[in-house]
């Protein structure tokens, strides 16, 4: 694969594309490309950006794939069914440069933050020779995992999402351990809990977006055993936590290679689902701004991330591996060491970059071959896996451990080796024992919880948790509060609903949530035997509805262009309301808008936060409205768009709802078209004199009902200009200086639907320009068209700043042209009614060589002679070679 990476190194270069430094880097040579066909983009959050990405995608041969949860607009785009067909016969050459062209394509039109390949991730493990199958599993003995246990076995409330190639669910060790979906019936063929995958029991299948999490490779099932195996059972290992629930979130394959949207996918299900920590045992990829996005996520929903340091025997901190050298501190490094607490040879390290290291070499655990299969593996992957699991331990002792301060238990607690000496952060061992069993110091560590996240609504009751612990849960403690100036709180920790285990550290009481305000204060007091008494405080918010979130209180937006920012959250169904954009919603607010003038209008939901839906109405009640416009999907995103044309004084009445009663963070956004002044044939704009250059512009023109096709071409953003001509002769009219496509059309009459064509141009003017010659009579009115060319792409015509040139034409007389003795001819210039010639005239004046005496100027031969002035005429000498027998000559002036 090595041409490959310098063919991307290579073109990306060319295409002024910025390099991760991984891409320059030795350790990737060997590594496999990225996905032949997909890319992974992210789309700014602008008004119409989304159809505008849309179309171009499809033009380049691609269609979203999926979308993620933690960013509604990170997309993966793939290759259409189409586009696969037309390049069938495609070489892997031409594919790769296919690949290339449409991520260039995608990054220079402006509507994405970023682009990127769908690059390879790499499982981190090596299997291991016969000489390490020898059933030991030293690695547990060696991290302190024995003395661990008699603190803590773990907690089947902690769910480790094992991000990998699956898990064999049905082994004898790990079978009592799966996470099981909650919201989902196994075998039954439905999606039960709506998530879009149908009977994903134990977690996810990206692959084949599936719940199909089998393990085809073995690696995946070889870290879940590590972490969790079950104890005292027929197995024949355990894992480093007892006690915790195995969550299946498979991205690679039977060959050990993934690509990074599907991992993306898996670790957004993982937070999405519950999971504390995520094992990432697998790496190797290029920086990916998507990947680092999740990952970051998944730390503002508390997420813990374990990551292998990589197999190469690298320095990760010069040369990179991905995710490891993300700088997040969520992320916790690991790399391997050997039964003799060196090194291994394989593992990469990095003094700032590399946290800690852990068993990875002759590692013992279950394999997907069958039931009770066990095999000895080696690698980082081995490694980061009895980390997890130390991590399962120090969230079951104590569940509301912060990250500052796991982060510290975990780190600070290393065991020191002469061999990590500058080779890791901490320069040490993880040691579960030593992470369990810091020592108390008497001062209480206070959190509390409640049962669902706020905000909560008015008048409900919540249940509320304080969390006691002295680096293990204090069970003897005093919690007594309440609501600040409010009812006071009744805590237990005896088991009694409420309080789900006995003697567990979390004390706990019911909240009845206030009916007015926006937020509560609960303030605890906590006591404990030989412990400093301590407080805590924690402020709720209430959930009122939003101020718009009846009809009647609508909010007002005004002008021709408004974004404002709210929320649905709260948001009720009015009776009579209806169905927007044919969805029964149930979170609805709403706005008011008087049109300010007659134009287009587009209004969306661009930059909100979950799946909107929209709807535009008039009239004066909820219950008697008429539609406007409405709209669920905008383009493949979940944001909705809405265009049409308002009449100026009309109000019209906005809501906003969620597909399905969704809720969350609003922006709406509204852009009023202004048409030009001379839109329409009525309006048409007047011009004056014999010779006359004006400008214009066609954005936001419409064609009006009636109207002739311009040149012939369907056009639709015409506008209008009348013209009377001074003098009767030829005249010609071009829009050369226009700065796009137009056409050119010239009309008598008095009305849209009855003109009466007298030219027609498209692009005579030189592309893009159009001109037209016609002989005009005095006094006559002529109507002038300016429309944009429509490719018939499906983009519509185009629209820019128009140059509108009108010039009477030939008023000057060419005499006779002399021959000249050397061959050519001298051609004399005078005024048609014979009054003597202006030498400042001669810079416009063109004398053009013609094939035939019909040929339109502007593809004729432009004599580049200059012009001499004698006696109140011009001349000049025709001296082109070869010098024809005959020759037709034409004499124009521009306008000036």
């Amino acid at each position: 694969m090595k041409s490959l990476r310098f063919l991307l190194v290579l073109l990306l270069a060319a295409a002024g594309a910025e390099l991760p430094v991984a891409a320059q880097s030795p350790r990737n040579s060997e590594r496999p490309g990225p996905h032949p066909t997909r890319l992974i983009a992210k789309l700014k959050r602008e008004l119409g950006a989304a159809n505008r990405a849309a179309k171009l995608a499809l033009d380049h041969g691609l269609a979203v794939r999926k979308r993620f949860r933690h960013s509604a607009d990170l997309l993966v785009l793939n290759e259409t069914a189409a586009a696969a067909r037309a390049l069938a016969n495609a070489t892997p050459q031409e594919r790769k440069l296919k690949l290339l062209t449409r991520l260039h394509a995608l990054r220079q039109s402006g509507l994405f933050e970023f682009v990127e390949p769908d690059y390879v991730l790499t499982a981190h493990a090596t299997p291991s020779d016969t000489a390490y199958q020898n059933g030991t599993l030293w690695g547990l003995q060696r991290i302190g995992a024995a003395s661990a246990w008699d603190i803590t076995t773990g907690s089947t409330n902690i769910i480790v999402a094992v991000v990998d190639s699956g898990i064999r669910h049905t082994h004898q060790d790990l079978a009592a351990q799966m996470w099981r979906n909650p919201g989902e019936m196994a075998g039954n063929g439905l999606d039960d809990d709506g998530d879009g995958i149908v009977d994903n029991v134990h977690g996810l299948n990206a692959i084949s977006d599936s719940g199909d999490t089998s393990d085809d490779h073995s690696h995946g099932t070889h870290v879940a055993g590590t972490i969790g195996a079950a104890a005292n059972n027929a197995g024949a290992v355990v894992g480093v936590c007892w006690q915790v629930r195995l969550m299946a979130c498979k991205f690679m394959d039977s060959t050990g290679h993934g690509y990074t949207s599907d991992a993306v996918e898996c670790i957004d299900f993982a937070v999405a689902n519950g999971a504390r920590v995520i094992n990432c045992s697998w790496g190797g990829g290029e920086y990916s701004q998507a990947l680092f996005n999740s990952l970051s996520a998944a730390r503002t929903a508390g997420v813990l991330v374990v990551v292998a340091a990589g197999n190469d025997g690298f320095n990760n901190d010069l040369l990179p591996d991905y995710p490891a050298s993300f700088n997040l501190d969520n992320l916790f490094v690991v790399a391997a060491i050997d039964q003799s607490d060196a090194l291994a040879s394989f593992s990469n390290y990095g003094q700032t970059s590399v946290d800690l290291a852990a068993p990875g070499v002759g590692i013992y655990s279950c394999t997907a071959d069958s039931d009770a299969s066990y095999d000895t593996y080696q690698g980082t992957s081995m490694a980061a896996p009895h980390v997890t699991g130390v991590m399962a331990l120090l969230l079951a002792q104590t569940p509301g451990l912060s990250l500052a301060t796991l982060r510290q238990r975990l780190l600070g607690s290393t065991v020191s080796l002469a061999s990590l000496s500058g080779r890791c952060v901490t320069g040490g061992r993880v040691d579960a024992f030593k992470a369990l069993s810091t020592v108390p110091d008497g001062v209480l560590e206070i959190s509390t919880a409640t049962s669902s996240a706020p905000p909560f609504s008015p008048g409900s009751s919540v249940n509320f948790f304080v969390n006691v612990s002295d680096v293990s849960p204090v069970t003897n403690a005093t919690v007594t509060g309440g609501i600040v100036g409010g009812s006071s709180l009744a805590f237990g920790n005896n088991g009694v609903s409420p309080d789900a285990t006995a003697r567990d550290g979390t004390y706990s009481a019911v909240l009845a949530v206030p009916s007015t305000g926006s937020n509560v204060t609960v303030r605890v007091v906590v006591s404990a035997p030989g412990k400093q008494t301590a407080t805590n405080s924690a402020t709720i918010q209430i959930l009122q509805p939003p101020a718009n979130d009846r009809f009647a209180s609508r909010a007002a937006l005004t002008g021709t262009t408004a974004t404002t920012t709210a929320s649905n959250v709260g948001a009720t169904k009015e009776t009579g309301e209806p169905a927007h954009a044919g969805n029964a919603g149930g979170r609805s607010v709403w706005w008011t808008w008087t049109a300010p003038a007659d134009g287009a209008v587009t209004i969306g939901t661009m930059g909100s936060d979950f799946d909107t839906l929209l709807g535009v109405y008039t009239g004066a009640a909820v219950s008697a409205l008429s539609v406007v416009a409405a709209n669920d999907n905008q383009g493949f995103l979940p944001f909705s768009s809405v265009s049409f044309t308002a009449t100026a004084g009309t109000p019209y009445q906005i809501a906003v709802d969620g597909f399905g009663g969704a809720s969350g963070s609003i922006q709406l956004n509204l852009k009023m078209s202004v048409p030009p002044p001379n839109d329409a044939f009525a309006s048409r704009l007047l011009l004056v004199g014999a010779n006359v250059t004006t400008t214009g512009n066609n954005e936001n023109a419409t064609k009006e009902p009636g109207e002739p096709l311009h040149a012939g071409n369907t056009g639709g953003r015409s506008v209008w200009w009348t013209w009377t001509a001074p003098s009767s002769g030829p005249v010609r009219a071009a829009t050369t200086g226009s700065d796009f496509d137009t056409t050119l059309a010239v009309y008598i009459g008095t009305s849209v639907g009855a003109l009466t064509l007298i030219a027609a141009d498209d692009d005579s003017g030189g592309w893009p320009a159009s001109a037209v010659t016609f002989t005009a009579v005095a006094g006559m009115s002529y109507q002038f068209a300016v429309d944009g060319f429509d490719d018939g792409f499906g983009f519509g015509a185009p629209a820019g700043n128009i140059r509108l040139s009108i010039a009477e034409q030939d008023r000057l007389h060419l005499l006779p042209p002399q021959k000249l003795s050397g061959g050519g001819y001298r051609l004399w210039i005078a005024a048609a009614d014979g009054t003597a010639l202006s030498s400042s005239r001669a810079a416009r004046i063109e004398v053009h060589a013609l094939a035939r005496v019909n040929q339109v100027p502007d593809t004729a031969t432009r004599l580049n002679a200059a012009l001499s002035f004698s006696s109140g005429r011009l001349w000049l000498d025709d001296l082109t070679s070869p010098k024809p027998a005959m020759r037709f000559y034409r004499v124009l002036e521009r306008a000036p």
